[in-house]
């Protein structure tokens, strides 16, 4: 059974960011809480960068990936950016089929 998405957020003012910790699966069934816990988040704040680490994500479907590309252009924005990090193979693949060529999303 996939796991239920949970987020921790923490603030890491050196960084001017946001740090995101997501766990479990992104899908059609949870994009809508994760899209509202990062707006709560990023929204009203003064960081002007996300963070993302995905080491805790199973799965990203292509609506989790509509909520990243959103929350990118809101840093850009912002005169900031989104950056993910400690992406899965799996996820990675995911990815990569959503954008092969272009990388819009940072990925470190």
């Amino acid at each position: 059974m996939a796991e239920k998405l949970t987020m921790e957020f923490a603030e890491k003012p050196e960084m001017n960011a946001v740090l995101a910790i997501p766990k479990g699966q992104v899908d059609v069934f949870s994009y809508k809480d994760f899209s509202q816990s990062l707006d709560t988040q990023t929204k009203d704040s003064s960081f002007i960068n996300l963070i993302i680490d995905m080491g805790g994500v199973e799965y990203v479907g292509s609506s989790g990936w509509s909520v990243l590309f959103v929350q990118s252009d809101s840093m850009d924005k912002k005169g900031g950016s989104l950056v993910l990090c400690g992406l899965t193979d799996r996820v990675k693949r995911s990815l990569d089929l959503i954008m092969p060529k272009k990388r819009v999303l940072k990925i470190a």
